[in-house]
C-alpha cells in the first residue's frame, strides 16, 4: 500500500502561526469523521513545531478529516477549532493550511404550542436545544444541548462553522 506524508501549518484565528495546537486525522468515512472511535490504525496525531508547521508520514490513500484542536487549559469550554478534507491520492500534501477561528454564538427563541404544566418554567422543563452535524464526516465540537430561559430565548456556543441540523426536544 502507498504512504505519503502531509506538511501544513496551523493559523490562528489573527492569521499568526499557531503555538500550542494538535492535528489529528482521521478517515472521513466512519461516523463522525472516525473522532469519538480512536484506536489502532484510525486516528494519528501530527508532530508539530513552534513556528505552526506540522508533517506527518506514512498516511496511506485515502479521505481524512483533518483536525485541529486549541483548548485553554483554564477553561475547557473555551476552545478554537479548525477542520479540513484531506484527501491522500498519488503524492504527498503539502501546504495544507488550518485557521483557527473563535466559536461562534448561536442565538433564538423558541415558541411553545400550549402551555407548561402549572408552575414549571421553561428553564426547568423538559425542553432541550441540540445541533447535530448536517454532513456525513463532519465533527461536532463545543455545541453541547442547552435549554432555553424562561422566556424561550437560548444561546449556544458552537466551536466548529459548518452545516447543522438544528433540535428541539421535550416538552
Amino acid at each position: 500500500v502507498p504512504v505519503h506524508r502531509i506538511r501544513g501549518k496551523v493559523l490562528a484565528a489573527d492569521g499568526s502561526p499557531a503555538k500550542e495546537f494538535y492535528v489529528t486525522l482521521s478517515p472521513r468515512e466512519e461516523p463522525g469523521g472516525g473522532m469519538g472511535m480512536v484506536g489502532p490504525g484510525r486516528a494519528r496525531s501530527f508532530s508539530r513545531k513552534e513556528d505552526g508547521t506540522f508533517q506527518e508520514g506514512g498516511v496511506p490513500q485515502g479521505a481524512y478529516v483533518a483536525v485541529v484542536n486549541v483548548m485553554n487549559r483554564a477553561n475547557p469550554t473555551d476552545r478554537q477549532i479548525a477542520t479540513a478534507p484531506v484527501d491522500v491520492r498519488d503524492s504527498d500534501v503539502e501546504n495544507l493550511t488550518l485557521q483557527l477561528s473563535l466559536p461562534i454564538t448561536l442565538t433564538g427563541s423558541i415558541v411553545l404550542e400550549g402551555t407548561l404544566p402549572a408552575g414549571e418554567k421553561m428553564s426547568q422543563g423538559n425542553v432541550s436545544i441540540q445541533l447535530a452535524p448536517a454532513d456525513a464526516g463532519m465533527l461536532m465540537f463545543g455545541a453541547m444541548p442547552g435549554r432555553p430561559k424562561d422566556d424561550g430565548t437560548f444561546s449556544l456556543q458552537i466551536a466548529a462553522p459548518g452545516k447543522y441540523r438544528f433540535y428541539v426536544n421535550g416538552g
